[in-house]
């Protein structure tokens, strides 16, 4: 659904190459996002960086037999998606909601001596549950596999609900990131594995003997966007405000990379939008650093929400000259009126997420919409917890 390829170059006949070249995934993982229409070398993705992990020759091949992957009723979807890349069953389990509104949940395989996996965004869903609903199925989940005797059990919130509240912005407020944490922890989850979290500091939130893997997007979002035909030989990498240049300059970095490996002579610049906030979710001002004059601009950010403050920056980047306006982030919520107000703002010429979040079927149908699939992503963290290599090849930058 909803993927809408870039062109696709041929990939070399040496492929995979021999041991010791940098690689996030493995030729399978390459390939299944060829197959996908996303032509995403991973050999040439992280090269910038001294610290990233690389595959040995003696590693052993990846035995599923004993690993169970449980769904929560977030997004089952993705869930299948993970299993059929490991080529692993999804576990059965049984969940409904009793007439008071409380969770029954039940497994239905053994999982005694297993590593354990519970694939699960923690975010509102069409079907009426709420986050708070799918973050107690995580909790109930996770207690029923310590109880049934799993060796491991490591909950996968591709999106980590209340990630935004990772401080006291007043006084005699919770940190509600923090709440959530303790919470999975409280329940025997031994490790949780995210991607792109809102604030990194809610790694911290969690202990060493509980610790929390934060993945990146960029090495997929920045592949699309290399792989991409654009009108101008000028990108420009937007940052939405000052809080998430950081990841603006990751994103620009990696890009850079990617376009010099593919000989692009495309220039990749940076600007930031500094916006000043009169309420949650509301925007007052918002001013421009940087040069978008005929240039592609691509806002990236962590997450797409109302998208109000996301179309205002991109409608100040339309009035300061930007050619074209693409707005990329990793987890596209789309709360309330987004999708209206995306289809009805034509001076954006795309909008890019991932597949962390199920997006209904009137999120589908907007046009303009591309989802690049994550599941490869999270199953070779799968495989790297599992062969007892941390997450060298695909962590965070």
């Amino acid at each position: 659904m909803l993927i809408r390829p870039p062109s696709i170059s041929t990939i070399p006949a040496n492929w995979p190459p021999n041991t010791g070249t940098n690689l996030i995934g493995s030729w399978k993982t390459t390939e299944y996002y060829r197959n996908q229409g996303l032509n995403i070398h991973f050999s040439s993705i992280n090269t910038h960086q001294t610290t990233v992990g690389k595959i040995q020759s003696h590693q052993k091949p990846f035995n599923g037999s004993n690993i169970r992957i449980f769904s929560g009723s977030a997004h089952p979807t993705l869930a299948e998606k993970i299993s059929k890349y490991l080529e692993v069953p999804l576990s059965e389990r049984r969940i409904t909601t009793f007439a008071n509104g409380e969770i029954y949940l039940q497994l239905k395989d053994s999982v005694r001596g297993k590593d354990t996996f519970i694939v699960q965004p923690t975010v509102k869903t069409n079907g009426g549950k709420s986050v708070n609903d799918h973050l107690m199925e995580v909790a109930l989940m996770a207690d029923a596999l310590k109880r049934a005797s799993a060796k491991t059990v490591t909950a996968i919130l591709p999106h980590y609900g209340y990630a935004r509240g990772d401080k006291k912005a007043a006084k005699r407020e919770p940190i509600a990131a923090a709440v959530t944490a303790n919470i999975l922890q409280a329940t025997g989850v031994d490790r949780t594995i995210s991607m792109d979290l809102h604030a990194k500091q809610i790694e911290g939130m969690f202990s060493a003997k509980s610790p929390l893997e934060n993945i990146s997007a960029i090495p997929l979002t920045a592949g699309y966007i290399a792989n991409k035909n654009f009108e101008t030989d000028n990108l420009v990498i937007v940052s939405p405000d000052a809080g998430g240049l950081k990841n603006a300059q990751q994103f620009q970095e990696t890009l850079e990379t990617l376009l010099k490996d593919q000989k692009k002579k495309i220039s990749v610049d940076l600007a930031i939008v500094n916006k000043k906030r009169v309420a949650i979710n509301q925007v007052k001002t918002m001013d421009l650093i940087g040069d978008v004059q005929g240039k592609t601009a691509v806002i990236v950010d962590d997450l797409i929400d109302t998208a109000g403050t996301t179309i205002g920056a991109a409608q100040e980047l339309k009035k300061q000259g930007a050619k074209q306006v693409i707005l990329l982030a990793t987890h596209g919520i789309f709360s309330g009126k987004a999708i209206v107000s995306l289809k009805n703002a034509d001076f954006i010429d795309e909008v890019v997420v991932t597949d962390t979040i199920p997006l209904s079927q009137e999120t589908q149908k907007l046009k303009k919409l591309s989802v690049i699939p994550t599941a490869p992503l999270f199953g070779e963290a799968i495989k790297s917890l599992k062969s007892n290599n941390g997450l060298p090849n695909i962590n965070d930058f």
